[in-house]
């Protein structure tokens, strides 16, 4: 009952949530502990008020009990061929630059990057940092031992105090956003870079092609499809689930950087192949199929076939009936225009902005 009712309401976990569930029930085991023994005393005791036959039956039945567990788990207790959360870890160390700092959460993320460096030897030029004990005092003589080359001040600090000694020196990048980090919006940004962020100093812009190269690049050394067998509340799906946030931001950081870059159509085409990959999707955010129009949109003025895909995509984005969306009236336009277009093979006119 302790563990069951107590420990669950001080855990401060949602229990909406598949995988927090999960994670509470590691902690179910004391409680299993106890009532293991309580039907050894049970069985005894049963035994004890049936004679003979009970004296030699509870024998058999104690073994046939933990038997039976394992013949119903087994099969998925068998996990020795999944790799899933080793190869995400090794997908993330492959996204950090050359002898950069990892700032990482997440005990599935930081488990298989520590593996990985002390098991298997990979990447060990990237210094890890575990988000929720790099700023704890004793930390600081941890980090001074095995990360010589990282500064770590003397605690309480914050993420800026802790950039503005180290991004100098060496890139720093993020896996997994948590509420220390916000100081950085003091004096820095995170931009996508894959399956990770890179800190830059705020005001300053990646090149964009070499930019979304590096996060196109990041994503295909992971593929998220390999979660889909696993159960919401398994670490795996949990990956997954990581992995479209982050593509996510990816996709949003994208269109603010193209919708600059109107007249350059390389950069409207790296926005469409983004922007489909999200829509893809079987859940779709409504500013995706928007952000993906206007780049169908801006791409149309020197590629006159984007014309049809823009009026189709935008289609599916007024049949979700978006709200607060000022540019309805000039979406559902420019859409009849482009239809008009396409029908006399002509073109349309008009514009919408990205978001």
């Amino acid at each position: 009952m302790f563990y069951l009712v107590v420990f669950c309401s001080l855990a401060n976990m949602r229990l909406d949530d598949p995988l927090h569930v999960f994670m509470q029930e590691r902690f179910w085991q004391q409680g299993f502990v106890v009532l293991a023994a309580l039907l050894g005393l049970g069985l005894a005791a049963v035994a004890g008020v049936t004679g003979r036959v009970g004296r030699w039956g509870r024998w058999p039945v104690a073994a046939a009990l933990p038997l039976a567990l394992v013949a119903v788990h087994l099969p998925a207790m068998r996990a020795h061929a999944n790799t899933l959360v080793r190869d995400y870890g090794e997908a993330v160390l492959a996204s950090v630059p050359r002898n950069g700092v990892l700032i990482v959460s997440g005990d599935d993320l930081i488990g298989s990057v520590r593996y990985l460096q002390q098991v298997e030897g990979v990447r060990r030029d990237v210094a890890v940092l575990p988000l929720g004990i790099a700023p704890l005092p004793w930390f600081r003589p941890v980090a001074v031992r095995n990360l010589p080359d990282v500064v770590v001040p003397p605690a309480p600090f914050t993420f800026r105090r802790f950039l503005d000694l180290n991004l100098p020196r060496r890139s720093v990048v993020v896996c997994n956003r948590g509420p220390w980090l916000q100081t950085l919006e003091e004096a820095y940004a995170l931009w996508p870079r894959g399956l990770v962020e890179e800190v830059l100093p705020r005001g300053e812009e990646p090149p964009f092609a070499s930019w979304a190269r590096q996060n196109e690049d990041s994503f295909a050394r992971f593929d998220p499809a390999r979660a889909e067998p696993f159960p919401p509340s398994s670490w795996e799906h949990g990956l997954a689930t990581i992995y479209w946030k982050q593509y996510e931001r990816f996709g949003l950081a994208v269109v603010r950087l193209a919708a600059r870059r109107h007249d350059e159509p390389a950069t409207q085409e790296t926005a469409v192949r983004v922007l489909e990959t999200l829509a893809a999707r079987p859940t779709v955010a409504p500013v995706v199929l928007r952000n993906l129009g206007v780049a169908y949109q801006l791409l149309s003025r020197s590629r006159p076939e984007a014309l049809a895909p823009m009026a189709r995509v935008w289609r599916r984005y007024l049949a979700l009936n978006p709200e607060n969306d000022a540019d309805l009236p000039k979406i559902r336009l420019l859409v009849d225009e482009a239809e008009r277009s396409l029908r006399r093979n002509g073109g349309g006119g008009g514009s919408a902005t990205a978001r």
